[in-house]
């Protein structure tokens, strides 16, 4: 069981740290596609 949750938990980080990539590669697409509008 413990084996279990640490696996989850391990889980749980790697989502954490995808989840945060892709936030900062939305607001670099975010921040290109206000920066073409403005030029």
């Amino acid at each position: 069981m413990k084996e279990h949750i640490e696996g989850y938990n391990v889980f749980s980080n790697d989502n954490r740290i995808v989840y945060k990539a892709f936030v900062k590669l939305g607001e670099k697409a975010h921040f290109g596609m206000l920066s073409c509008s403005f030029n």
